[in-house]
């Protein structure tokens, strides 16, 4: 059993969690197929941050790719909270180098495109926090192996 004691939320927490778990395990020295990492995204009605004022000029690529909502990666708390009002909260866990999702929750009825725009997004998060745990446990200079299992090394 791994047991998490989490001090402060800001949101974000279960994949924080599920990090921290992964690096724990595999800091013991626990045989596992894979490092897990997850990330999450945050879907908002672009009606809602026009409304707010924060929507800044220069748009991020996902942003304009998502007709009417805007996609928040890592969101906050409050901002997870602000798309529970029309939008929702996409979360993945996945083994990066087997390429294989191994959790997937959706908060909120999102359009299809959407949905497949915020998974891309975690996809994409999954992977820099596959190579920054990679780095956390192996060092600097040891990552021309980054994408092999690690059962086959």
């Amino acid at each position: 059993e791994i047991f998490c004691l989490v001090l402060q939320d800001d949101g974000g927490v279960f994949p924080a969690m599920v990090v921290a778990a992964s690096l724990a395990l595999a800091d013991a020295g626990v045989e596992v197929y894979d490092l897990v990492s997850a990330f999450s995204v945050a879907v908002i009605p672009r009606s809602m941050v026009e409304m707010s004022g924060e929507e800044d000029d220069d748009e991020d690529d996902y942003q304009n790719r998502s007709k009417g909502y805007c996609l928040l990666a890592d969101p906050s708390a409050r901002e997870m909270l602000a798309s529970e009002s029309g939008g929702g909260v996409l979360t993945i866990a996945m083994m990066k180098s087997w390429k294989e999702v191994v959790f997937w929750d959706q908060m909120g009825s999102l359009p299809s495109e959407v949905v497949l725009e915020a998974s891309e997004l975690c996809r994409e998060g999954c992977g820099v926090m596959h190579r920054f745990m990679r780095q956390a446990l192996v060092g600097d200079g040891q990552e021309d192996d980054a994408d092999v299992p690690m059962e086959e090394q």
